[in-house]
């Protein structure tokens, strides 16, 4: 019985490992910083409802990078305006944030050096998140110096 327990648990072991060997990589970042750091050091950050989700394709037709509309509330830093876009790369998708239309976000995102000035991005390793999980950087940063009247 114990030969038997042994095995399997040697075999499970294994597949794990395999099956770990051929999975991507996970997104190396840093923690995200505190509020305040987060919104000292990044290019844009607003509060907002997602409205509409795109996707960039590549000359072949595949998508690359996925981007969100957003109807703004407020912003901290950045362009004062009520409609914001913000990419996030489908290639590196283990970094991606993924947003959803219709949820309200407190996002922090950074202008893309690589592409086009006025494009921002955002991921996984910014402090980006759903309003429900907001407050306590609301509570730091405070009411954003432009706010917009729906």
């Amino acid at each position: 019985m114990r030969r038997a327990l042994h095995s399997t648990l040697a075999s499970l072991a294994w597949m794990a490992v395999a099956a770990l060997a051929g999975a991507e990589p996970v997104c190396e970042c840093d923690a995200p910083a505190k509020p305040d750091v987060a919104l000292e050091s990044a290019d844009l950050v607003f509060f907002g409802r997602a409205s509409f989700v795109g996707e960039v394709a590549d000359e072949t037709g595949n998508p690359v990078e996925e981007f969100m509309e957003f109807s703004v509330d407020g912003v901290w830093k950045g362009p004062p305006q009520k409609r914001l876009r913000v990419y996030t790369r489908i290639t590196q998708s283990q970094c991606a944030f993924v947003f959803e239309a219709g949820r309200i976000y407190l996002v922090y995102a950074s202008r893309d050096p690589a592409s086009h000035s006025n494009r921002f991005r955002s991921s996984i390793c910014s402090r980006t998140r759903r309003s429900d999980h907001a407050l306590p950087d609301l509570a730091i940063i405070g009411a954003p110096p432009h706010r917009f009247e729906r």
